[in-house]
């Protein structure tokens, strides 16, 4: 009970320093939902053919290129296998009581890849890989890393906690995770941003 009402208040001190960070100009666009089934379409993008190729080339990026936004993306952990991160995630999850947000994706034994589910109404990523591109923290889901990273192997799988506009928000969110994510870390990552502004 003491270990419960510990996490609490981390959690909410957290919040409090997230929030006089905050300098009333960035919103959040995330929901929480619990393991969802995303239904509004809007959050996938008509023109992101690189944001749906993990390892897609992002070299002519800059900090204040036109299709993507610099943000910083706390990593929980990073592996090759899709299972052993699942389960981490819905144990960090079940201590922390953070949503998951799957976007209605699963892992695809036969294509070894993370992919949207047949039946989604957003016919155009049905059976293909869809990253999260929503800033928002406290919100669970497995991501290939090369979505956001320069220079790493296309099938990493990062276990991500939050996309961070700030330094500060993601260092915030880092020392309130790292107690049940030893490995977690803040990267500095590239977000394709082209049809959400």
């Amino acid at each position: 009970m003491l270990n419960r009402i510990s996490v609490y208040c981390l959690l909410c001190a957290a919040l409090v320093f997230i929030g006089a960070c905050n300098d009333g100009k960035t919103t959040s666009t995330t929901t929480t939902r619990t393991d969802s089934v995303v239904t509004d379409t809007t959050r996938r993008a008509i023109n992101t053919d690189t944001a749906k190729i993990p390892g897609a080339n992002i070299t002519d990026t800059s900090e204040n290129g036109e299709d993507y936004a610099k943000y910083y993306i706390l990593v929980l952990d990073t592996g090759a296998q899709y299972y052993p991160l699942m389960r981490e995630m819905y144990s960090i999850a079940s201590q922390m009581h953070c949503p998951i947000d799957t976007m209605n994706r699963h892992y695809d034994r036969t294509k070894d890849d993370i992919v949207v589910a047949d039946d989604d109404e957003d016919e155009m990523y049905r059976g293909e890989y869809y990253p999260r591109r929503e800033t928002g923290s406290f919100l669970l889901s497995l991501e290939y890393n090369a979505t956001y990273i320069r220079d790493t192997k296309d099938k990493t799988i990062a276990l991500v906690a939050g996309i961070c506009e700030t330094t500060k928000e993601a260092d915030s969110l880092l020392h309130v995770f790292k107690p049940f994510a030893p490995r977690a870390f803040v990267e500095t990552g590239y977000v394709y941003a082209g049809c959400m502004h």
